[in-house]
């Protein structure tokens, strides 16, 4: 069986409008797809009712620290 991880960033853009919907929909989809890793990214202080995500805060990242980690995500997703 193979590995997913799906990645979505600047949730926290979504108009009011599309937030809910958005936030329906992605619970059914992660109940249909419980083995897939599931990243939800959000500016600091939005408070956004997205069920069971464990909410982790993360320092800035220099340039430098930014591309390291884009590299490392490459690697390990195999893209080229």
């Amino acid at each position: 069986q193979g590995k997913a991880g799906v990645i979505f960033d600047g949730v926290d853009e979504l108009s009011p409008e599309t937030s809910k919907p958005f936030s329906t929909e992605l619970a059914h989809i992660r109940a249909n797809y419980p083995a897939v890793t599931w990243i939800v990214s959000t500016r600091p202080g939005v408070n956004y009712q997205l069920g069971d995500f464990a909410e982790v805060t993360l320092p800035s990242l220099t340039d430098d620290e930014m591309r390291r980690v884009g590299e490392r995500m490459q690697r390990r997703l195999h893209v080229q």
